[in-house]
C-alpha cells in the first residue's frame, strides 16, 4: 500500500525482504518473466518485477501509462502471493522505496512502514457431507472436502494434495463397506469433490473420514443409513412408507413440515438430497416388501456448515 497524501505520483519502486526459510513467493508459473503480481489500478504499468528466492528479496516498480491521471491518496501498489513455510508471524521489511512526482520526475521523500505475514495451519474440512443415506444407493449429498487455513480460507493455490475418504473407524454397522467412484481425489483449487459414494449396510451413527498427507484427518457429523425405502425405521418397506412418500411428495427442506414434530417430512427423503421427489418414490417401489434384521431411522441435521 502507498499513502501519497495530496501528492501527484507518476511511479513507485519498492524492495521487500523476508526470511526465505519462513516464506516463499508463490509463483505458479516459473517460466513467466519475473514474479506474478496483481498490479494496483492506480499505477498499473509494471516497470520492474523480480525476486531473489535464495536471498528473500522482491524488487518491484510500477507507473502510470500515458494518458492516465497521476496517482494520489492511499492506493494498492501490488498484490503478491506468498506461501508459508513455517507457522508463526514473520516480518516483511520495506528497506528501499522511491517515488517520482508527476510530470517533472522529482524524487519525493518516502517513509516506509514494515509489515508481517501470519502463517496459519491448514486443515481438512468437509464443506458438504451426507445428512442420511439409503443402503446401496448413492448419497444425496456427496462428500466435498476443502483445505482451509486457520482463518477459514480455502487454499485455492493447491492443486496437488490428494485427499482420501473412508469409513470412520468404529462407526456405523459392523462390516459395512463404503464405495465411491474414486476413494482418492486430487484437489482442484483446494477442493476435493467425491462422486457416487454409497454404503451397503443400514446402520446408525456412520461417520466418514478424510485424510491427506501432512494434514490431520477429519470426520463428518454422524448420519444414519436406512434400509432403502424404510421410512419409519421398523426394518421393513411397507405400505406405511409408501403412504408417507405420497403425503410429502414435492416437499423440500425449506418446507414447514420438514421438521414439524407431528409430520417429520424429512423421513420421506429416502436418499437424503433435501427433497422428496421421483427418486425417493422409485427407491421405495424397487425395495417394496424388503426386510432387514437390523436398521436405523432417518437422521436429519443441517448439512454444509
Amino acid at each position: 500500500m502507498v499513502d501519497a497524501g495530496t501528492r501527484q505520483v507518476d511511479g513507485v519502486s519498492m524492495r521487500i525482504t523476508y526470511d526465505p526459510s519462513k516464506l516463499a513467493v508463490a509463483d505458479t508459473d516459473p517460466l513467466a518473466t519475473g514474479i506474478q503480481v496483481l498490479p494496483g489500478t492506480a499505477l498499473p504499468q509494471v516497470l520492474f518485477n523480480t525476486v531473489d528466492t535464495a536471498a528473500g528479496q522482491i524488487d518491484y516498480s510500477a507507473g502510470r501509462p500515458v494518458g492516465q491521471p497521476a496517482a494520489s491518496g492511499t492506493f494498492a501498489l501490488a498484490t503478491i502471493r506468498v506461501q508459508g513455510l513455517a507457522l508463526g508471524t514473520w516480518p516483511l521489511s520495506f528497506v528501499l522505496a522511491g517515488t517520482e512526482a508527476a510530470f517533472n520526475g522529482e524524487a519525493l521523500t518516502v517513509a516506509t512502514t514494515n509489515g508481517s505475514v501470519q502463517v496459519l495451519s491448514t486443515q481438512l474440512v468437509f464443506t458438504q457431507q451426507p445428512i442420511r443415506a439409503a443402503s446401496t444407493f448413492v448419497f444425496g449429498f456427496q462428500p466435498v472436502v476443502a483445505i482451509k487455513d486457520g482463518a477459514g480460507n480455502v487454499q485455492t493455490s493447491d492443486n496437488s494434495t490428494v485427499v482420501t475418504v473412508g469409513m470412520g473407524a468404529g462407526t456405523g454397522a459392523s462390516g459395512a463397506v463404503l464405495g465411491c467412484a474414486q476413494p482418492s481425489v486430487t484437489v482442484v483449487n483446494g477442493v476435493a469433490a467425491f462422486a457416487n459414494c454409497k454404503i451397503d449396510l443400514p446402520g446408525a451413527d456412520y461417520r466418514l473420514q478424510a485424510t491427506a498427507s501432512g494434514l490431520s484427518p477429519t470426520l463428518t457429523a454422524p448420519f444414519n443409513v436406512t434400509l432403502a425405502g424404510d421410512i419409519t425405521g421398523d426394518c421393513r418397506v411397507s405400505i406405511v412408507d409408501f403412504s408417507l412418500v405420497v403425503t410429502h411428495f414435492g416437499k423440500a427442506s425449506a418446507h414447514a413440515d420438514w421438521t414439524d414434530p407431528l409430520k417429520l417430512a424429512y423421513r420421506a427423503d429416502v436418499n437424503g438430497d433435501g427433497r422428496v421427489a421421483v427418486l425417493d418414490f422409485s427407491i421405495l417401489v424397487s425395495r417394496f416388501n424388503s426386510t432387514a434384521a437390523a436398521c436405523a431411522t432417518a437422521s436429519n441435521w443441517v448439512p454444509n456448515p
